[in-house]
């Protein structure tokens, strides 16, 4: 049964997507690579990433927490990405801060603040081998997945392959089957039927847009125009994106947003101030609450595999 759940997981999905079939092969090219180069990068990134973010935190320091000024200072010569015997170094000298010594009688006080700082350093030095003659552990990690993940969207493929030959034995659609088969209809490329949608329609109205998934924005994308004579008006407000688990992806309307005000002409952010329907004090009352959570700065989390 959890097989099951994961490859019809990675099946809808996939669906969601202007072309299932290739991001499946993709996927499944992905893992079939040999070596961990693919993981190696990301863990790398995470880690640049987490650097900079914990020196924005250790920033003003108590005077006294010599400590959290000596992770910084060492947080800051963070190597160059592929070093990792300079990374692994890093890290181990990093770690030794949290043995060495702490101001008298203030240890529990000053070292609070950077208990996840030093769980994050034990969890990222995991990764890396404990000496240059030691087994890579991200490499046996590696080895141990790929494989399986290989196998997975092997059957991923054959069961979205067998899916298919049974509808259309049965001369039925599912609702997936009318984007997907649309979008065939009308590109990739400049098609009839997309010319044809584009010149009959004089103007094309999303409403939710930020409930879109990738598919049933590029019909959108396909059947209107842009540039001089663009015809699109999209209403959308990305904190009332509720259909995650219908796969709508919030990213795509706020890069519409981010596009939009990047043009010097043609289309417009129009911001929907004014609220008829709450009383003044509910509304004082959210945005200062929301305000400190809802930033653009805090990635909404990818379906991704």
């Amino acid at each position: 049964d959890r097989l099951a759940d994961v490859v019809l997981d990675i099946f809808h999905y996939a669906r969601s997507l202007p072309d299932p079939d290739s991001w499946i092969a993709a996927q499944r090219a992905a893992w079939a690579e040999p070596t961990s180069d693919r993981w190696r990068a990301d863990l790398h990134q995470e880690l640049a990433d987490w650097a900079a973010d914990w020196v924005a935190r250790l920033a003003n320091p108590h005077p006294e927490n010599t400590p959290a000024f000596r992770c910084r200072q060492l947080l800051q010569s963070l190597p160059a990405r592929g070093d990792r015997n300079g990374t692994a170094a890093l890290l181990d000298q990093l770690e030794a801060v949290d043995t060495g010594l702490w101001p008298p009688r203030r240890k529990t006080e000053f070292r609070k603040p950077l208990a996840d700082l030093f769980t994050d350093i034990r969890w990222f030095r995991s990764w890396l081998p404990s000496s240059e003659a030691a087994p890579d552990p991200l490499d046996a990690a590696w080895e141990l997945c790929r494989h399986r993940l290989v196998a997975l969207f092997d059957t991923v493929q054959t069961f979205a392959a067998t899916f298919a030959e049974t509808k259309r034995q049965l001369a039925v659609l599912d609702f997936a089957d009318l984007e997907q088969f649309a979008l065939r209809l009308l590109g990739p490329g400049e098609t009839p039927a997309a010319r044809l949608c584009r010149e009959r329609f004089d103007h094309v109205f999303v409403d939710e847009c930020q409930d879109l998934n990738a598919a049933q924005s590029a019909i959108l994308r396909a059947v209107s125009r842009e540039g001089g004579r663009a015809n699109r008006f999209l209403v959308g407000d990305v904190k009332q994106s509720i259909y995650r688990f219908r796969l709508a992806d919030p990213h795509i309307f706020q890069q519409l947003t981010r596009d939009l005000r990047a043009q010097e002409s043609g289309g417009r952010v129009l911001l929907l101030t004014e609220n008829f329907r709450s009383a003044e004090a509910i509304l004082d009352f959210v945005n200062a609450t929301f305000t400190r959570l809802f930033r653009g700065d805090l990635e909404i989390g990818r379906a991704h595999v």
